[in-house]
């Protein structure tokens, strides 16, 4: 019995031991958690390397591997941070924020069948985020073709394009850049802000370039846009938000912000608050009067009247701004009900200003009589509107302008809209299964091809006697004799490599054959343009916007990712460039420019080398 009770005791101090372990792990984790949507970057990765440490499971580990790279690119992109200058906060609703985009067209987005939203305004190309077969949202793109007839959607590019969701694509107001969201890119978790230029050289989407620190933070940011007169830029996050809401951040666009490195957790928490930054006070010089001049109470009425006077002027000059303002924004609008509220909104001023402009008329005749006063009792008049005039000047420099917020109306797609059918994707891989398949003769690639030709004959082969073979091409020879040749190889190593497998099948004569846009040719000349072609592609990455040379950091950073040498050039479209080349394909040129660009550097694009 007593020993019994013993192995029961040792098997339950086992079980509180285990959970007691995994709960350390657990916590780890979430004052991990805690301390990365609170910009402790480093805090956090020892966290979730404590949790690795104390034995979490395997795919438990790897998800907090993931959270420690997320950690790793927050901490890098705060020594590339930027200090917008806010001007407005909106709170709406998370559902539809993005229709108080009022700088965009009214009516411009619309909703398709399928739930997804997209931004159409009527030009000749469109983007939009759509589910694919994984229910992973990709950004697509399709260009009018004539008339209501578009081209199919395809990906906007495969860089673009993540394990995880990219959202809201919106065109820049020039068309060379797309802005986006996306969770699977590198960031710092939640939904991150990216740009990608568009490459006039190779006529592609460029590398995907994070908006950095303070616009991409660990929680969802969206829709970045600039306002096509180049005064604002607007972006919405939910960071400070309830779950159903967002917050969206009015800014003073800069074309060239200044990126500097955080100097602590506080100041990167203070930054990513994105709180209204003050307008600076205004100094307003006092009008210089004698003091005794001014202990005489005629002389004080005066300069009381006179500023009364000046301030009911300038509330006037205010409102009728307002008005004109009112006025510009009515006629531009297309909506009902924002024509409305503009509407109520200019009577409202009306009946303000006729209130003002008759106290205008009673002030004018206090200033008037308290001049009088002063005169007849020999008093001299104080030069106040001489003094006065250098205040108003600076008021009017201070002024800030305001982003006008309207809600736009969500409208249905066009049903009149039809999109091409895709074409039907044909297999063209080499296998040996079951049953063969014949594809036509058109759907061979052009280009340098490889084949692998199995038997002529005077009539057509059966399915049965290509013995499982795929794709087979079919070809009728000038002596009428049929052709039968498998597979389309780009590289003679893949044809050679299957070779064997074909006289396996019972095609023991079989050998290679090779064309060049449909040409044969022999395998000596074909090999030979293979190689010539191979060594003759080549890429490399430039750096577009340091004319005044790469700072240190991107240098050190650009070191430690490529072996490769940096070199000075110019280039017609972005003068002074700095690039590094060359690389052998753009798949090693991609994974050193999305590098770069993760770590802070600017411009990054990718050119084929002619």
């Amino acid at each position: 019995m007593n020993r019994l009770y013993r192995y029961i005791s040792i098997v339950l101090l086992v079980v509180l031991c285990q959970n007691a372990f995994a709960q350390s792990v657990v916590d780890a984790e979430r004052t991990g958690d805690r301390l990365f949507l609170h910009y402790d970057f480093k805090g956090a990765a020892n966290q979730y390397n404590q949790a690795i440490s104390l034995g979490a499971e395997p795919q438990y580990a790897t998800r907090l591997q993931e959270k420690i790279t997320l950690c790793e690119n927050g901490y890098s992109m705060l020594q590339y941070a930027t200090k917008p200058e806010v001007w407005q906060v909106l709170t709406v609703s998370r559902e539809d924020f993005f229709l108080y985009y009022s700088h965009l067209q009214d009516g411009a987005w619309k909703v398709r069948e399928d739930g997804s939203i997209v931004y159409y305004d009527s030009s000749d190309k469109m983007f939009f985020s759509q589910e694919d077969d994984r229910g992973v949202c990709n950004i697509y793109v399709t260009n009018r073709i004539d008339g209501n007839l578009w081209s199919t959607p395809t990906l906007v590019s495969d860089a673009l394009t993540s394990d995880k969701d990219e959202v809201f694509p919106l065109l820049s107001s020039d068309g060379k850049t797309l802005y986006f969201s996306s969770q699977g890119l590198s960031g710092m978790g939640g939904f991150d802000l990216y740009q990608s230029k568009w490459d006039e050289f190779s006529g592609e989407w460029g590398a995907p370039e994070n908006l950095g620190f303070p616009y991409s933070s660990p929680y969802d940011d969206f829709l970045f846009s600039t306002t096509p007169d180049g005064v604002f830029s607007l972006f919405a996050s939910n960071r400070d938000c309830s779950q159903d809401s967002v917050k969206i951040y009015v800014t003073k666009y800069d074309s060239t912000p200044v990126k500097t490195a955080i100097s602590s957790i506080a100041e990167a928490r203070e930054i990513a608050r994105l709180d209204i930054t003050p307008i600076p006070e205004k100094v307003i010089e006092e009008p210089v009067v004698e003091e005794n001049t001014v202990s005489d109470p005629l002389v004080a009425k005066y300069i009381e009247a006179y500023r009364a006077q000046q301030a009911n002027k300038e509330e006037i000059a205010s409102l009728q701004r307002r008005q004109s303002e009112v006025r510009e924004l009515y006629q531009k609008a297309t909506s009902a009900s924002v024509m409305k509220t503009l509407e109520e909104e200019l009577l409202e001023t009306e009946q303000q200003l006729f209130t003002l402009q008759s106290r205008f008329g009673e002030l004018s005749n206090a200033l008037q009589q308290a001049e009088m006063d002063c005169l007849l009792n020999g008093l001299p008049i104080p030069d106040m509107e001489e003094k006065e005039k250098p205040a108003q000047e600076e008021s009017d420099e201070e002024e800030r302008p305001v982003y006008q917020f309207f809600r736009h109306n969500l409208a249905p797609f066009p049903s009149n809209i039809v999109f091409e059918e895709p074409e039907e994707k044909v297999d063209l891989s080499f296998r040996i299964g079951q049953e063969a398949m014949i594809v036509d003769n058109a759907l061979m690639p052009q280009g340098l091809v490889y084949q692998i030709q199995i038997f002529v004959t005077s009539k057509k082969a059966t399915i049965k006697q290509l013995k499982g073979l795929s794709p087979v091409f079919e070809k009728r020879a000038a002596s009428g004799n049929y052709v039968y040749q498998v597979g389309a190889f780009s590289k003679y190593a893949d044809a050679n490599a299957n070779l064997n497998a074909v006289k396996r099948q019972g095609f023991s004569s079989a050998f290679i054959v090779a064309f060049d846009g449909g040409k044969s040719m022999t395998l000596k000349n074909a090999r030979a343009l293979e190689e010539k072609r191979a060594s003759s592609e080549k890429y490399r990455v430039v750096f577009t916007q340091y004319p005044q040379g790469m700072p240190a950091a991107i240098m050190n950073l650009l070191k430690s990712t490529t072996s490769k040498d940096l070199a000075r050039g110019t280039s017609d479209a972005y003068g002074v460039i700095y690039f590094v080349a060359p690389f052998d394909s753009r798949a090693e040129a991609e994974i050193v420019a999305s590098t770069m660009t993760a770590g802070g550097a600017e411009g990054v694009i990718i050119e084929k080398i002619q």
